[in-house]
């Protein structure tokens, strides 16, 4: 049987689709509708738990959603299936209370009290907000707005936006960017406009290994350079990465950089395995062709971490490389400083990531600060580095995976480091390069 916690991820699960992709209630419970088992079906009971669940976690917004979708379920009844309508509309009246619909608030709260009419906190409801909907009535009328040139939003040149790094990354944007992303919008970027004459495709051979059968390269985006290696792996080297995995994994894990602890985290939902050379033919044949087509050393790099993201399984924005530095190392907490030596061959020099299928719907790959959104088909991988030539982090490279709104994700990530890569990518002539 579910337990309590399996309730609760499920209802994280949908609350992160509906708020990534802006879907209403509707279109969530018309999909569950069309699976065969009766017992997949969202009832009155299911949305009426779904809005509680939003309030609880203040919300608003998708309490009302939910709620409306739980008053248009009861279709007149008072009562249906252990819900009362009373218990929606007070719901109701009060986030749009908070959302600032006073007028509608009061509307609610009237049709709450021709069913409960002796219930005194819906009466005492009723008089606050008939009062601060009188209130905010008299302040509108009073106040005549005069047009005010200077209150016009000004659009900024490209020069004159704020350019951002760790210290100074603006999170909320961030947060906008990765769900417009996701939802294949456009979004206003602090890079430049890319060439798009810069963004082309060619055969790739140089390495013996491409020598009969050279590598289909893509390049995707100009700053930073993103590419894609078409028909990477074949049908049957993915299917044996998935048997190989399978019963390897296990709920995917982060450091938390406060606590110094290896931990679970909602923002990355998905489970893995970790994939040697030793463990199959289909391992070893991938790595020695992913270090083929990145030119890098991969005798310092990671296993291959094979990924499984389930319904709503997603990663936020986040970097591949460690932010911190040896030589700040006396400024850093102990266990920081521990976590950085452990890394041993040096900080995560770039990113190779193999698409294993094809999903349905959703989890897409998206880059929040230069606007660049990926989905490759089954068999591509994708390469980026995470590293600027000086061996700094690159701050474009902040990347995420969207949530699966249908279907499954697998992907597999070979993590490059920069032990071994002195002579196949030296530094270069400027910091920015």
């Amino acid at each position: 049987m579910p337990s309590e916690v399996d309730l609760d991820g499920a209802l994280k699960a949908i609350a992160r689709i509906q708020e990534t992709y802006h879907l209403p209630p509707s279109y969530i419970t018309a999909g569950l509708r069309e699976m065969p088992m009766e017992e997949s079906q969202l009832g009155i009971q299911d949305t009426y738990t779904i809005g509680r669940d939003s309030y609880h976690q203040e919300k608003y917004y998708n309490t009302k959603i939910w709620m409306e979708e739980a008053f248009r379920q009861m279709n007149g009844s008072s009562y249906k299936d252990g819900v009362k309508l009373s218990d929606i509309l007070d719901h109701l009246s009060w986030v749009e209370f908070k959302l600032g619909n006073v007028q509608q608030a009061v509307n609610y709260t009237v049709e709450w009290l021709r069913l409960e009419p002796d219930h005194i906190r819906a009466r005492t409801n009723l008089i606050y907000m008939t009062r601060e909907n009188e209130r905010l009535l008299g302040d509108s009328s009073s106040k005549v707005e005069k047009p005010d040139a200077a209150k016009k939003e000004k659009k900024l040149k490209p020069h004159q936006r704020k350019r951002y790094d760790y210290k100074n990354f603006d999170w909320p944007t961030e947060k906008k960017n990765y769900r417009r992303l996701c939802r294949d919008e456009e979004i206003l970027t602090y890079e430049e406009k890319q060439d798009d004459n810069k963004l082309k495709c060619s055969y790739f051979n140089k390495d013996p290994l491409l020598r009969i059968k050279p590598a289909r390269m893509e390049r995707v985006w100009e700053k930073p350079p993103i590419y894609i290696f078409r028909d990477f792996a074949s049908k049957k080297e993915i299917e044996d990465l998935k048997a190989i995995s399978g019963p390897q994994l296990s709920r995917a894990t982060v450091h938390n950089p406060t606590t110094g602890k290896i931990e679970f985290a909602n923002y990355r939902i998905s489970e893995f395995s970790w994939l040697y050379d030793t463990d199959g033919e289909a391992v070893a044949k991938v790595n020695a062709r992913l270090g083929a087509v990145t030119q890098l050393d991969v005798s310092t790099a990671e296993g291959l971490q094979v990924q499984n993201y389930g319904m709503a399984g997603q990663y936020d924005p986040h970097f591949d490389f460690s932010r911190i530095k040896l030589e700040k190392a006396r400024a850093v907490k102990e266990h920081e400083l521990k976590l950085i030596k452990g890394l041993g061959d040096g900080n995560r020099i770039a990113t190779a990531l193999l698409y294993m299928n094809k999903v349905e719907a959703g989890g897409a790959t998206v880059f929040p600060y230069v606007g660049a959104r990926l989905t490759p088909s089954e068999g591509d991988v994708v390469f980026w580095h995470n590293l600027m030539r000086s061996g700094d982090g690159d701050f474009r490279t902040r990347h995420a995976g969207c949530p699966i709104i249908s279907g499954t994700k697998w992907v597999a990530n070979k993590w490059f480091h920069e032990a071994g890569q002195e002579f196949k990518r030296p530094c270069g002539l400027s910091p920015y390069e």
